[in-house]
This record gives C-alpha cells, structure tokens and sequence, in this order.
C-alpha cells in the first residue's frame, strides 16, 4: 500500500504518521534569520521560530498531502520569506524561491502562515525569517 508524505527541510520533519519519512540535514537555523536591520536573530529566537512551526506541521502537511495523493510526481523546496513584528504576528509572507512550482500548496502554506502567531521576540523589533521546506512524496515499506 502506497502512503505519501512530506518531509521539512531545515527546522521541520513531518511525516503522514508513516514510519520512513526520510530525514534532511538541516543548514544553521540562526543563518536563516535576520532581524529587519540586518542582524542575526536574537539568541534562542530561532528554536522559537521552529517550535511554533512544529505546532502548526499539521496545516502544512494538509496544504501537501490532497496534491500529493492526487499527482505523486509533485516536489520540491519551497523557501517561505515572512516577517514577523515585534507582537509576534506575521506582518508579511511570500515565496522566496521553489522549486515546488505547484501554486496551490505553496499559496495554501503562505496563507496558514499569515495566521499563525509566533512569540514576542526578547527584544522589540522585526524579524525577518527565510524558511525552507522540502516537500516529497514516500512510500512506507510493507
């Protein structure tokens, strides 16, 4: 029996409650985050950033999961740029680069990351986050 899944590259593992999702190595979280002046990210605000994203996995694989059972050809990495303000809410978000190149789930990831709220950064100013996610159909071994 075939089961897809989606595995997150960078921060983010998720699986479709399949035990052989395939694990990406990931680059240095704080190199992927800058605050709006340019500077590395506060100490500690990345795994903030990670754990919030870990939180809303489910939304990100509902975006993935519908296309891939449908078309399991479709995959790629999608870099998510966001900003989030000094409240924690995401003021913006857009698709940095992909190589996805599948408009529906990458318009559906940019719109459920529009919604979540992310906790106040230490110190009041900005962030500006990139976010990469690998998206990849598997199969689970019988």
């Amino acid at each position: 029996m075939k089961k897809f899944g989606m595995v997150g590259w960078a921060f983010l593992v998720l699986s479709f409650g399949c035990s052989s999702a395939k694990k990406v190595s990931a680059p240095d979280p704080a190199a992927a985050n800058l605050t709006s002046t340019g500077e590395p990210v506060q100490s500690g605000y990345s795994g903030k950033i990670q754990e919030t994203i870990r939180a809303h996995e489910n939304e990100v694989k509902d975006c993935y999961e519908p296309v891939v059972k449908k078309n399991p050809e479709v995959m790629g990495h999608l870099a998510a740029y966001f900003e989030i303000d000094a409240n924690g809410k995401v003021t913006s978000a857009r698709i940095q680069k992909t190589t996805l190149n599948h408009s529906k789930v990458e318009n559906c990831v940019l719109k459920r990351l529009k919604t979540w709220t992310f906790p106040k950064p230490d110190i009041p100013v900005p962030v500006k986050t990139l976010y990469p996610f690998l998206f990849m159909p598997f199969q689970e071994k019988d």
